[in-house]
């Protein structure tokens, strides 16, 4: 990483039509080390965004999960949105054959997308059968509460 002040030398160097050697020999007569493929990337570089074209950001591995990929996960919650993460891998690799993606990268994918992935809460069950008697027991309740 080169400071400010070496990019803004190295790029006014380039506007007075000096070679990447040149400029090198000129900035180690300053005491300023730089080698060659820098200087010449720093000019390119800016050049480029002079020009309106801005580099792709092509850091780290390619994303498993593109455009389609995400649309389709993105579909399959809108119709079934408690489809579990090893469900909807299935279903992406029976649709798309040449997709290998992990289960890990699906639930990244959700996340991104905006779908949570949250366990029942606890609370307690009434079962069918019980449910007219609790709501008998709770009526007797609420009228003994009223008495008093």
């Amino acid at each position: 990483m080169y400071s400010e002040y070496v990019r803004n030398r190295i790029l006014s160097l380039a506007n007075f039509n000096k070679s990447p050697t040149e400029i090198v020999r000129i900035l180690s007569a300053e005491n300023i080390a730089v080698v060659r493929s820098t200087v010449s990337r720093i000019i390119q570089r800016s050049r480029e965004k002079e020009e309106g074209r801005q580099r792709e950001d092509r850091r780290g591995r390619p994303a498993k999960a593109t455009s389609p990929v995400k649309r389709k996960i993105d579909e399959v919650y809108r119709n079934d949105p408690e489809v579990t993460a090893s469900e909807l891998r299935n279903v992406l690799e029976n649709e798309l054959p040449d997709l290998r993606i992990g289960v890990s990268t699906i639930k990244r994918a959700r996340k991104a997308a905006g779908w949570v992935c949250t366990k029942t809460r606890y609370c307690q069950m009434v079962r069918e059968v019980n449910k007219m008697k609790r709501l008998e027991f709770c009526l007797k309740v609420i009228e003994g509460n009223d008495e008093e």
